[in-house]
């Protein structure tokens, strides 16, 4: 019983860690994203006035 609780344990810590590193991933691509969009945004603006 106690090899089956250890196995059940090691999963759950597993699943875990996979979890977070999928998150860890998700949360690098947004945050790069939102770099580019705050990179971008002022030099667009800086652009549309003269753009008449």
């Amino acid at each position: 019983m106690s090899q089956l609780l250890a196995k059940s344990a090691l999963a759950k810590q597993q699943n875990q860690i996979l979890a977070w590193a999928y998150a860890r991933r998700e949360l690098v691509f947004i945050s790069w994203a939102l770099m580019e969009v705050s990179l971008i945004t002022p030099l667009s603006l800086a652009i549309l006035p003269w753009a008449d």
